[in-house]
């Protein structure tokens, strides 16, 4: 629905979970099957909701960010991965994939607001529906990194940033040296 980018490019923001169409389930089907795949991945597709055109994107063997909605709805693919690196078989998905429930992306929402006020890309009307759609998002969706069960490792996401942002406004003189790659 949204992404991190105004035009509409780069990664997902806000989305919202559909139903799959027999078409494009069939697609997937085909394809993982000529390429002898088996086990967890993400086939990536973009759909034009006025005219219906599949435009194909990727193929990979891992699970992207937005595999978070689907954990919250009861399809725990992680953990379906790890069955099946284990040479068991996993049990089999007997829920009903709920539709129409949306996921949010808080920080990387945030940092494109946030690139658009430096960039001057918005209006001001423009940031501020932009930061209230962000809002309503973080009330009413499902977060892609935030779980209140395991909040350290969004709390430390933000913080990073905000601390990058006080350094750079320090005097050279006053901010520390590099830091490791590893330790970032």
């Amino acid at each position: 629905m949204r992404t991190d980018e105004p035009d509409g490019t780069g990664i997902g923001v806000e989305g919202v979970s559909v139903a799959i169409s027999p078409d494009l389930r069939a697609h997937c089907e085909r394809l993982v099957e000529a390429l002898g795949y088996h086990g967890i991945g993400c086939i990536q597709f973009m759909v034009d909701e006025k005219s219906g055109a599949v435009a194909f994107l990727e193929v990979n063997p891992r699970l992207d960010s937005t595999a978070a909605l689907p954990y919250r709805l009861g399809y725990d693919y992680p953990h379906i991965a790890v069955e099946i690196a284990a040479r068991n078989t996993p049990a089999p998905l007997t829920k009903a994939y709920r539709t129409g429930k949306h996921y949010h992306w808080l920080y990387g929402d945030a940092l494109c607001w946030l690139d658009c006020r430096k960039q001057r890309r918005y209006t001001g009307a423009e940031l501020l529906d932009r930061a209230l759609k962000m809002l309503w998002c973080t009330i009413t969706s499902h977060h892609l990194t935030w779980d209140a069960r395991d909040p350290i490792p969004t709390l430390h996401l933000f913080w990073r940033k905000l601390f990058d942002a006080a350094l750079k406004r320090l005097p050279p003189a006053f901010r520390p040296g590099p830091r490791h790659p590893w330790t970032d």
